[in-house]
């Protein structure tokens, strides 16, 4: 029933926040350095889409912004297809999930 989700470390219910759509931040106070060079690229749209953010100041400063007007701020194309390219990469919800993984080892 929450209008937003703030995460305050990387972990899997950042994924379920977003491939659920549901309006979702985060805080990472120690950047990005946690992640490989591959990886940091896709989650530096999310920093670009203002979903991450590496200090509480810059994240408190963007909910105050945005809370009244969550919604439309969230479902910004730009934003959905940034958010919808990140799941389909690290969350994607196959629905035929052990054939997938049957073909996935296979290769």
């Amino acid at each position: 029933n929450a209008r937003i989700i703030v995460h305050c470390y990387d972990s899997t219910g950042i994924l379920e926040t977003l491939s659920a759509n549901i309006p979702t931040f985060a805080y990472f106070q120690n950047g990005l350095d946690h992640l490989n060079a591959k990886t940091k690229k896709s989650y530096a749209k999310l920093v670009d889409a203002e979903i991450i953010h590496f200090s509480s100041v810059s994240l408190a400063r963007k909910i105050n912004e945005v809370y009244h007007c969550i919604e439309d701020w969230w479902n910004e194309r730009e934003r959905q297809e940034i958010v919808g390219d990140f799941v389909k990469k690290y969350a994607n919800k196959e629905r035929r999930n052990i054939k997938h993984l049957v073909k996935i080892l296979n290769q």
